[in-house]
Order: C-alpha cells, then structure tokens, then sequence
C-alpha cells in the first residue's frame, strides 16, 4: 500500500507550485482592465494635488468617495485639508506615474487600490504619503489616505485668505500691546481659564515639587511687560510665523528684542509673543495671548 501512494504524493506535490505559478498568470484581459483603471484613476489624483497645492478643502469633498458615511467623509476632509496647510506639503508634485506603475494588475481587480505617493516639495523635503481609492459607479474616488498628521510646532503655510483675517488681527492687538492699552487686549480674551492663564513651562526638577500648578494669569505678564523698554516693533507681515497648536487651532508666533533694566536686563533679550487662534464658524477668532521671555517666570 505504500508503495502505491508515494507515486501520487509525489505527484500532487510536484503539482502544487504549477498550479499557484497558473493562477498568478495574468490574462490578456486582466492587463487591459489594469490599463484602463490607472487611466481612469489619473486625474483623479492630478484633482488631489491640486487641491493640496491650492490648500482649498472646497476642492477636496467632490474627489471623496459618496460610499463614506457622512461623519468619515468629513473627518477625511478634515484630515486631507489640514495636511495640506503643513509647510512640507508646499509646492506638493508626487511622481503619479510612478505611484501608478507600483500598482499591479491584481491591485486592479478588487474594489479598492492603494496607491503610495512619493515626491518632494518645494523645500525639497522628501514627501511619502498613502491613497486609497475605491471604485463606485464606474468612477475612482477617495476612501481613505495617510498624509502627515500634525504635530504642536510645526510649521504651517495658510491659504492667503486666512493669512489675511489673522494678521490683521494681530496688528490691532500689537497697537494696543504697543500703546500700553492692556485692558482692551484682556477684554479681547474668552473668560475660559485655558485663556486668561498661561500653562508654566517646567524642568523635570521644577515640575516634581510644582505638580498641579493651575497656570499664572495672563495679566500678570502683560503687566510685567509694561515695564520693558521696547525700542522698535518689526512689521508683522515679514515677522509672523505660524505653526500648528491643536485641533481646530493655530499658534501665530512674534518676537520682538526688549530690555528691562529695573530687572537687570540690560542687554537685549526675545520677548516672544504667541497668538492662539481658534477655527469657528466666523473663521479664525483670537483665543489666548502667552509671553514667553527670560523675565516672564516660568515661560
């Protein structure tokens, strides 16, 4: 009985890898279907960088697939359009082509592809993002991505308009700071406590014997500022840097060189001045002024 089945085993093992190198074969057919979905996926994707590079979400939400339920497609809109006010994505030209030809004829046959853009940007940072594309109605559209994900600091490039709203908001808060109206500025603040306190900024030494410190009040150091001789305040439009904060919120940041000579500053220091804005249904409102300098304690 041995003897009879060893042949058959044989056999079958031998047949195994045939028949998986057949099924991996593509047909004639297969590679026009290919063909054809990279063609009809292309200016879809030529859509999606210029609605990165305009930094425009109106342009966005026509490319999303209408499978998204509507909470995924806005967090998607979200996602994409806040991507696209980081600086790495200025100037944002990934090589389609070569995304396109990564793919294979298999990836062409499902419901969905997953497209890998590689590129550089204008700073000639090297860019490598993620793109799914899902077929619906005969049509590619965008059902999911992986672009960079914000993080507290860095560096923002807003569409012109918003630059617009919020830095004409900072010159009239710079003229009242300039003027030494610190009332008007504290009135132009929420009463929200995350508003009118500045969060310390501690040593690991400092924060052990300070753990649950609730913030000094933002007062405080708009009063001690009075007390800085300020010679000159630089134009804002060559000096305002912004960066990401938080969800929904944007650090507008400003120095400006001082010297305090009742505190024993008399050589010039950076008073650095950070703007939050918030992103509402009126646009861009300003949130919260912080201070941060070598006389500001705990900045």
């Amino acid at each position: 009985m041995l003897r009879s089945r060893l042949p058959l085993a044989i056999v079958l093992m031998v047949g195994i890898p045939v028949m998986a190198a057949g099924c991996a074969t593509p047909t004639p057919q297969d590679m026009l279907e290919a063909a054809a979905g990279k063609e009809e996926a292309r200016p879809l994707l030529d859509a999606f960088v210029q609605a990165l590079r305009q930094k425009n979400p109106e342009l966005i939400r026509p490319l999303l697939s209408p499978t998204l339920g509507a909470h995924e497609a806005d967090q998607l809109e979200a996602r994409l359009a806040q991507a696209s006010w980081l600086a790495r994505y200025s100037g944002y030209a990934p090589d389609l082509d070569a995304a396109l030809k990564r793919t294979s004829w298999q990836d062409w046959k499902g419901p969905e592809v997953h497209l890998v853009l590689s590129g550089k940007a204008a700073s000639g940072q090297r860019v490598e993002d993620g793109l799914t594309l899902a077929k619906v109605d005969d049509k590619w559209r965008i059902s999911g991505c992986s672009m960079a994900v914000p993080r507290p600091g860095d560096t923002l490039e807003p569409p012109e308009e918003v630059r617009k709203q919020v830095e004409a908001k900072v010159r009239h808060l710079m003229t009242e700071l300039r003027e030494g109206r610190l009332g008007a500025v504290l009135y132009e603040l929420p009463e929200s406590p995350s508003a009118r306190r500045r969060p310390l900024t501690l040593s690991l030494w400092q924060s052990l014997w300070i753990p649950s410190a609730p913030g000094i009040p933002v007062v405080e150091d708009l009063e001690k500022m009075r007390e800085f001789s300020i010679r000159t305040w630089p134009d804002p439009e060559a000096k305002l840097h912004y960066v990401y904060d938080a969800p929904g919120t944007m650090a507008v940041l400003y120095e400006v060189s001082y010297v305090w000579l009742a505190g024993g500053i008399d050589t010039p220091d950076t008073l650095r001045l950070k703007f939050i804005f918030r992103r509402g249904a009126e646009g861009w409102t300003f949130y919260a002024l912080y201070l941060s300098a070598k006389a500001i304690p705990y900045s």
